[in-house]
C-alpha cells in the first residue's frame, strides 16, 4: 500500500529547510540572470459588489451574451472586454484577452479606476523575485520605461540595459528611465472566491479565487526588442547562466506595417539563438502564457523551443497547447496528463518541460532526480508564501512566512501522485517523492502546493514559481 496523505505531507513540511538552501547555493553561485521580454504596468482592479453589473451596462452586455459568454480572440470593442471577464468569472479561470484598438483602451481608463499599479509582466514580475531572492545582476528587457514604470522594480539587481552619455550600460531602474516613454497598461480584474453579480436576471459566480486581464500594449504586443538590451547582452551573455523567455503570447497575425506573426517570432528567436551561440552553456527557459489562436501558438512555441533548454506552461496552457500540437491523449485521469507532456516534449527537443497547476507542479526531464524535486517545492513554497503577503519575499523569509501562514497541502496532489504512480505500478515511497519516477525514458517528479482559497493576490503566481523554479535549479547537464 502507497504511503498516507500524512506521512506524503510530513515528507514535504522536512524538505523546506533543504529547498531554501539548494536555493541559496545556485543563488549565490549565479553569475546573471536574463528577464525577456514583456515588462509593463499592471492596473489592478479589485472587483467588489455591483462592478461587473456597471461594466456590463455601460457595454450595453445583455444578460442572452452573458450566457453563451463566448469573447472573441481579441476585444475590438468594450462588449468583448465584458464577455471575456464574464467566461473568467464563471468558470473561475485566469486568462487574457488583447485589446485590439485604443477606443477600447481608453473606454476601460475612463470607466474604471485601478485600486493599484503593479509590476505586470513576465519578465517584470520575475525580474523582481529574482532580484528579491537575491541574484545579483538580473539583466531585464523594457520596451517603455516611464517613471512609473521604473518605481515598480525591487530588490538591488534589477538592471537596465540603455545608452547614457554616449555609453552602453546596465542601470538601475531609476537611472534608466526617459519622460518620453509611456505606460504599457495592462488592466487586471481579481476577483475572489464566491464573488457574485447579477445583469437582467443572470447571476454571475465565481467558484474560485483568480484573475482576468485585458491589455492594450503596442510595443510588447509587436515583440518589439530594445536594441540597447540587445547589443549589451551580446557583449555580456557569456556571463550569464540563465534566461528566462516571455512575452510571445502577446504576438498578432497581422501587424499595420504588413508584417505578420511569422516576422516577429523570427525577430525574437534570432535574438534567442545569437545567445545560444554565444553561450553554449546559458539555460534558457520558454515560458508559456495564454494564447486561444492555435496557428499562432503552434509556430511560436515550435520556433522558440529551438534552442530552449526547458519549457514551463499551466494546465490551461497545457490543454491548448495539446490541441495546437496534436498531441490529445486518449487516457483518463493521471496518465492523460503523463502522455500530453511526453508528446510535448518528444515534439519540442528541451531537456526539462514543467507544468505548474493549482494544486501541483510536475517536471518531465531526461536526466533529473533531487535537484528538480528541491527546485519544484522552492518554487512552489515561494508563490504561496506570495499569497499571503502579497509582494516578492527574500530568501531567508520564506520558511518563516509559510510558518506563520500554516497553508496546507493539496490533498488533490497527494491523490495525484499516487494514482499516477499506481498507475505505473509503483508503490509510492519517500525515494519516488525525491528521485521521481521513471516513464518511458524519463523521469517524472511531482510535488505538491501549498493552497490558499483567499490569496492576497493571484496575479503573478505562476511567474513567482517559475522565477524561484529556476533561480535554484542547479544544472541537469552531465
Amino acid at each position: 500500500m502507497s504511503m498516507s496523505y500524512e506521512l506524503y505531507k510530513d515528507f514535504w513540511v522536512k524538505l523546506r529547510a533543504e529547498a531554501v538552501k539548494q536555493a541559496e547555493h545556485a543563488i549565490g553561485s549565479t553569475r546573471g540572470f536574463v528577464a525577456a521580454f514583456n515588462v509593463n504596468v499592471d492596473a489592478v482592479k479589485l472587483l467588489r459588489e455591483g462592478d461587473f453589473n456597471r461594466l456590463a451596462s455601460k457595454a450595453n452586455v445583455r444578460a442572452e451574451e452573458l450566457k453563451a459568454a463566448e469573447p472573441p480572440p481579441e476585444a475590438s470593442e468594450p462588449r468583448h472586454v465584458v464577455l471575456a471577464l464574464a467566461k473568467a468569472l464563471i468558470e473561475g479561470s485566469g486568462f487574457e484577452i488583447p485589446i485590439a484598438s485604443s477606443r477600447v483602451a481608453d473606454w476601460l481608463s475612463e470607466t474604471l479606476r485601478a485600486d493599484e499599479y503593479r509590476m505586470g509582466g513576465q519578465a517584470g514580475i520575475s525580474s523582481n523575485v529574482l532580484s528579491v531572492l537575491g541574484v545579483k545582476r538580473v539583466y531585464v528587457h523594457v520596451a517603455s520605461m516611464p517613471l512609473l514604470q521604473a518605481k515598480l522594480f525591487r530588490g538591488d539587481g534589477v538592471l537596465v540595459p540603455r545608452v547614457k552619455g554616449g555609453v552602453l550600460k546596465a542601470l538601475h531602474p531609476l537611472e534608466a528611465y526617459s519622460e518620453l516613454d509611456e505606460p504599457m497598461i495592462h488592466w487586471v480584474f481579481e476577483f475572489q472566491e464566491g464573488y457574485r453579480d447579477e445583469v437582467n436576471g443572470f447571476e454571475v459566480k465565481a467558484p474560485r479565487s483568480d484573475r482576468f486581464i485585458a491589455s492594450y500594449d503596442p510595443l510588447n504586443s509587436s515583440l518589439h526588442v530594445d536594441s540597447a538590451f540587445e547589443k549589451f547582452m551580446r557583449r555580456e551573455v557569456a556571463n550569464v547562466d540563465k534566461a528566462l523567455i516571455s512575452g510571445f503570447q502577446l504576438v498578432r497575425p497581422l501587424y499595420p506595417d504588413g508584417s505578420t506573426f511569422k516576422d516577429k517570432i523570427s525577430r525574437f528567436k534570432g535574438v534567442i539563438e545569437e545567445w545560444r551561440e554565444l553561450n553554449p552553456d546559458l539555460w534558457i527557459h520558454v515560458e508559456q502564457a495564454f494564447m486561444s489562436n492555435m496557428e499562432l501558438l503552434r509556430h511560436s512555441v515550435l520556433e522558440l523551443t529551438r534552442c530552449a533548454s526547458s519549457y514551463g506552461l499551466n494546465e490551461v496552457e497545457l490543454e491548448l497547447l495539446a490541441s495546437s500540437l496534436s498531441v490529445k491523449s486518449t487516457r483518463k485521469g493521471p496518465l492523460h496528463v503523463l502522455e500530453e507532456l511526453k508528446s510535448m516534449i518528444n515534439t519540442l527537443g528541451v531537456e526539462l518541460l514543467v507544468l505548474h497547476t493549482r494544486d501541483y507542479s510536475l517536471a518531465l526531464a531526461k536526466q533529473s532526480g533531487e535537484n528538480v524535486a528541491r527546485s519544484l517545492w522552492f518554487g512552489c513554497m515561494l508563490a504561496a508564501a506570495r499569497t499571503t503577503t502579497g509582494f516578492e519575499v527574500g530568501l531567508r523569509d520564506v520558511l518563516r512566512v509559510l510558518d506563520r501562514a500554516r497553508l496546507p497541502m493539496s490533498f488533490e496532489a497527494f491523490k495525484f501522485h499516487s494514482e499516477l504512480a499506481e498507475s505505473l505500478g509503483v508503490r509510492l515511497g519517500e525515494r519516488d517523492l525525491l528521485e521521481g519516477l521513471e516513464y518511458g525514458g524519463y523521469v517524472v517528479v511531482v510535488v505538491p502546493s501549498l493552497v490558499n482559497p483567499k490569496p492576497v493576490r493571484s496575479v503573478g503566481l505562476g511567474d513567482t514559481f517559475t522565477a524561484g523554479f529556476l533561480a535554484s535549479l542547479l544544472s541537469t547537464r552531465p
